[in-house]
């Protein structure tokens, strides 16, 4: 077994990091990773067992019920990795939204052919037009605008 000489300090970064991996890991479900998640779980949980022998015991604590070492619930809501992940989910989330809108004008507004007929120039320009109208709206007035049309009965 390797033995790594580490500050307080440092132990506490590395529990930020590999709890933002891990808590990461929880929105990859693709088949054939589990071995992944094993050996993530598997670091994660050998680092927080150790927390209180590294002078950070107020960071972990082990749940009986899951069989595992978890972040204290005090010390995720005011982490590092906790604020990572929330800007990532709001900033991911915005990102997809206005990039899915744009490509579902676009598709509505030309063909394909079109699409593929103009340059690269043409295409990124139009993109950004698209894209700067709802980023626009967005950031005014966030989805307040936003509707659900339901569509025209057949006949």
């Amino acid at each position: 077994m390797a033995e790594v000489k580490i500050s307080e300090r440092q132990f506490r970064t590395l529990l930020e990091m590999v709890n933002l991996a891990t808590y990461t890991l929880q929105y990859h479900n693709r088949p054939g990773r589990d071995g992944w998640h094993r050996a993530f779980e598997s670091v994660s949980d050998e680092l927080m067992a150790q927390a209180d022998k590294m002078g950070c015991g107020d960071l972990a604590y082990y749940d009986e019920a899951a069989k595992a070492w978890l972040p204290n619930r005090d010390y995720e809501e005011e982490s590092f990795f906790k604020e990572c992940i929330d800007d990532m989910a709001e900033r991911t989330f915005w990102e997809d939204l206005v990039a899915r809108m744009t490509d579902r004008d676009i598709a509505r507004d030309m063909t394909e052919q079109q699409w593929l007929a103009l340059g690269d120039a043409d295409r990124q320009r139009l993109r950004q037009q698209r894209e700067k109208r709802y980023w626009d709206e967005f950031e005014k007035r966030g989805v307040e605008r936003v509707l659900l049309v339901p569509k025209e009965p057949a006949g």
